[in-house]
């Protein structure tokens, strides 16, 4: 029985009891009716009787009959949608996660779907992290990953149309990279008070889509041209360019050596 125990306190959920007391991995659900028992759900949602629970907190409204787990973040019940994550203020230093559960305003329960873990949808609005923001058709929108995504009218870049593009086509290549079947695009967002309050969008004249391959530390080649930040490095070769730092550079191909889009020495 010793062993037996044993085994059962190793493999035992975040959710479990102990004493007569539930809990959340070592935190208390104080919130608990005496008599409830909690039923995990996938992430870190629960249920107990009439209330849901995100990790050890009830949330505030939900009614735990009709609640269910969308993703690790999304959840929902008959009549609302919510998001949860936690999250580190700087006030206290950015040493203590805390909990935050986000009722997210004006969603439709009903049509209410997710796309991944961060991006969803209803029938009038595409949301991010539980906020919505502006697409051109919400019907056709899809999540590519995290910073990206499209519609049949644009592809997104942070939640912002990227001027140009080719919704059906556009797919992104890294953090900064993007494409669809005619352009190449370099994307750049800026942000204030840690909130992003301008998209900048070039497009790499005369970059080869099909061709087109990010090195790394910004640089990208297709098959004629070499490129950083989206400028052209003019005079670098692209069949022998290679990101590779040393003194005073940081790329380098069997012509010259580059730091940024300026050739600072000789092989």
């Amino acid at each position: 029985m010793g062993l037996l125990g044993f085994i059962v306190g190793c493999f035992r959920g975040p959710y479990h009891k102990e004493k007569g007391e539930w809990y959340w991995k070592d935190q208390p659900m104080r919130e608990v009716e005496s008599r409830a028992s909690v039923k995990a759900l996938s992430g870190d949602f629960a249920t107990a009787d009439t209330r849901a629970f995100y990790r050890a907190h009830a949330i505030t409204g939900a009614d735990g009959l009709t609640f269910v787990a969308l993703t690790d973040h999304y959840a929902k019940d008959a009549n609302r949608v919510y998001f949860c994550d936690d999250f580190r203020d700087g006030k206290e230093y950015f040493l203590i996660k805390r909990d935050r559960v986000t009722r997210v305003a004006g969603a439709d329960a009903k049509s209410f779907k997710t796309l991944d873990d961060y991006y969803a949808r209803d029938d009038a609005h595409v949301y991010f992290n539980g906020v919505p923001f502006a697409v051109g058709d919400v019907a056709s929108f899809q999540a590519i990953d995290y910073q990206y995504g499209k519609d049949r009218t644009s592809g997104y870049y942070l939640q912002r149309p990227v001027p140009g593009s080719d919704g059906p086509t556009f797919i992104g290549i890294d953090g900064h990279y993007a494409k669809d079947a005619a352009h190449v695009f370099y994307l750049e967002a800026y942000a204030a008070d840690g909130a992003i309050v301008e998209i900048r969008a070039t497009t790499l004249s005369g970059a080869a889509p099909a061709s087109f391959v990010p090195l790394g530390q910004d640089y990208a080649t297709d098959s004629t041209r070499v490129y950083h930040k989206g400028t052209l490095i003019a005079g670098a070769d692209a069949a022998t360019f290679k990101v590779e730092g040393g003194d005073g550079y940081t790329a380098l191909d069997a012509k010259a050596k580059y730091r940024d889009e300026r050739r600072v020495k000789a092989p």
